[in-house]
């Protein structure tokens, strides 16, 4: 049987260890570590994603949790109240999402030691989500043949389930005018000016149900008494809509032209679409099957959409029908992160439904 308190001690030697984004060797050492003891060989690639490949009956199942984390980790301390486990705040938890590795994990040590009939698993571990989801960018999908697969790498409770996600487009470089002294302002062309102007002329935060836009990062200057020669910036946009994330990003285009004419500035910013949206139709047989599995553990399954990316676009974007799942974790990212225990047990559970149940049908 699926075990809580080896579940729980899963969890918590996984947030021990201190492997944020691009650092992620010792979660690969401990992953890789952990199925070697069952003789299942890992294959890791050039930017840390782990893929195992386990053989069973009937259709192969994809499932995935990324390995990184956000900073800070080091020097972590738990604790544990009435089944949710935090840290002391001097940390984050980094439940998102060593939760989702965890009950991997266990559902694989249960269904070895019980050795139930299962479904053939296909199971990637994806790194640098948090920056990104670079991992699941650059992984090689010819070496997949499922078609259909889970994420567990959502907040709350397993029931929620996250059928659409935004696309995502990145704005990165640099605004830039001429220096001066602050003396003879004629003489130069003011960037942080021009660039102030820019953010105002744009939207910023959310546009419409489906699509946000925001300025994330604006620096430049060397001193109070110099005209600045440049600044930098860093937006985004991201949309549900594939029409209404092209349409933002051409408005940022134009405002930016318009600017540049105005007051002879120039850029070196790119726009970098770095993945698609997506939507799975309620209809679709996979979803179903997801939704039957959250009823067969006694929870009532809540379809969702998502204003954040995930790895479960790029899945998508290569044929792989998978939706996301909630793990227990809350307020991710922050000091303030917690795991509810009995809900990452839930998401064990529902993982053990969608391996076992199409092989035993």
């Amino acid at each position: 049987m699926l075990d809580k308190s080896r579940l729980q001690q899963i969890f918590e030697d996984l947030v021990h260890i201190d492997a944020v984004s691009t650092n992620e060797q010792p979660m690969v050492d401990f992953v890789v570590d952990f199925f070697a003891k069952y003789d299942i060989a890992g294959e890791v690639d050039d930017h840390k994603n782990i893929l195992f490949k386990i053989s069973g009956t009937g259709d192969p199942l994809f499932l995935n949790a990324h390995i990184d984390t956000v900073e800070p980790t080091a020097g972590i301390v738990l604790k544990e109240h009435d089944g949710v486990i935090t840290t002391d705040e001097t940390t984050i938890l980094g439940g998102d999402d060593r939760a989702g590795v965890a009950a991997i994990l266990e559902c694989v040590t249960h269904l070895i030691e019980v050795a139930v009939e299962h479904r053939p698993l296909e199971i990637l571990f994806t790194a640098q989500e948090e920056i990104g989801l670079i991992g699941a960018r650059h992984f090689d999908y010819s070496k997949l043949t499922a078609t259909e697969g889970i994420t567990l790498d959502s907040d709350g409770p397993a029931s929620n389930i996250i059928t659409a996600s935004v696309g995502y487009v990145s704005i990165v470089g640099e605004i830039i005018g001429k220096a001066a002294h602050a003396a003879k302002p004629e003489e130069g062309v003011h960037a942080i000016y021009a660039a102030s102007e820019f953010i105002q002329s744009i939207p910023c935060g959310k546009c419409t149900e489906e699509t946000l836009v925001n300025v994330g990062v604006l620096n430049g200057g060397v001193a109070s008494n110099a005209v600045p020669e440049s600044v930098h910036l860093t937006c985004e946009v991201r949309s549900r809509n594939q029409q209404e994330l092209d349409e933002h990003t051409t408005n940022i285009k134009e405002q930016l032209a318009l600017v540049h004419k105005k007051h002879g500035t120039t850029d070196t910013i790119a726009f970098t679409q770095q993945f698609a949206p997506f939507a799975m139709d309620e209809s679709h047989p996979w979803l179903q099957h997801v939704i039957a599995g959250v009823r067969s553990i006694g929870l009532i399954p809540e379809p969702q959409k998502s204003l954040g990316g995930m790895d479960a676009n790029i899945f998508n974007e290569n044929g792989i029908a998978v939706v996301t799942v909630g793990c227990g974790y809350r307020n991710m990212h922050s000091k303030q992160e917690s795991v509810n225990l009995a809900e990452l047990f839930d998401a064990t559970r529902l993982l053990e439904q969608l391996v076992v149940r199409e092989a035993v049908s």
